[in-house]
């Protein structure tokens, strides 16, 4: 965490809301700043503030639930992270926004498949958000091609992913391609792993990475390397998206922060760095304390190997 920017960031709103009063642009700003630094319990309050003084704006209702979904997600709070998701759909729908309403219900297939790692309940969650919602029906700009294929890499649907992503590259104008590059940087990279092309998946993602300028995409290499065998490398990219600082980085962290943080004190632990293994399965053990049941299996199992290290260390 970079403390002194953090200072900085919180000086510039101090002084903004000094000139122009609370707003909700600017709790939400907080409420990033306050995710950054990982104080949920705070970033929970600025939400509330907002929910309570502007509940009759769909606009901003649509922003809370969205990121309900994802605070909630992270700290492993399955049923309310899942219940927000499909609160941001019927809002979306309310606004008479499909293509937003189908980001949502995407949303919670992407938990279903990554977090809880159930590739049926997701398939279904897709499967009747498509039905719903068909991609012929939306403008081509709103229509989550590449997400889609990403979720079903994660669903084991590799030649269906392809499918997908091949069909964006058809139907897209070059000026698509070139505003989707990244992304599809990532999409190309994950689907290539799916389809056991290591090198390629390696490749292309970390070109993706280097042209975002982003950390958010690290986690991603980090499974790509531990797939091809290269454990240092593996954990290099984990320690390198946990130390992200993307302002809006918790709707990623909702998938990828707990299994960064899982998966380094697990390596750690395998090359027997005691003090970095129980550095990370604290981190841990500390954000998912109040995770659904569902997940509390993978919660105990490393805080009993952490108090196993805290034993031998003495």
């Amino acid at each position: 965490m970079q403390t002194g920017r953090y200072d900085d960031a919180d000086a510039v709103l101090d002084r903004a809301v000094a000139y122009l009063g609370v707003s909700p642009d600017i709790l939400r700003f907080e409420a990033f700043l306050a995710e950054l630094r990982g104080e949920y319990e705070e970033a929970d309050s600025i939400l509330a503030v907002i929910e309570a003084e502007y509940q009759g704006s769909l606009f901003w209702r649509s922003f809370t639930a969205n990121h309900r979904a994802a605070l909630e997600g992270t700290r492993g709070r399955v049923s309310a992270s899942l219940a927000q998701s499909m609160r941001s759909a019927e809002i979306a729908r309310e606004r008479g926004l499909p293509g937003e309403m189908l980001e949502s219900m995407l949303s919670a297939a992407e938990y279903e498949a990554f977090t809880l790692q159930d590739r049926d309940a997701a398939t279904v969650r897709l499967e009747r958000a498509l039905s719903e919602i068909p991609l012929e029906s939306l403008p081509f700009a709103d229509r989550p091609y590449l997400r889609i294929a990403r979720i079903q890499t994660l669903i084991d649907r590799p030649k269906e992913a392809a499918a997908m992503l091949a069909r964006f590259e058809s139907e897209a104008d070059s000026a698509q391609l070139r505003r989707a590059s990244i992304r599809l940087g990532f999409t190309r990279g994950v689907i290539a792993e799916a389809g056991g092309d290591l090198e390629r998946a390696i490749r292309v993602t970390r070109a993706a990475i280097a042209e975002s300028n982003q950390a958010l995409g690290e986690m991603v290499l980090a499974r790509m390397y531990e797939s091809a065998g290269q454990p240092d490398s593996a954990i290099a990219a984990y320690e390198r998206y946990v130390a992200g600082d993307e302002p809006v980085r918790i709707y990623w962290d909702r998938l990828f922060l707990p299994y960064s943080l899982e998966r380094l004190g697990q390596m750690y632990d395998e090359t027997d760095d005691d003090e970095n293994a129980a550095l990370y399965y604290a981190r841990f053990v500390e954000l998912w304390d109040e995770a659904d049941p569902v997940l509390q299996p993978r919660v105990t199992a490393a805080r009993e190997r952490l108090e196993e290290i805290v034993a031998e260390r003495g």
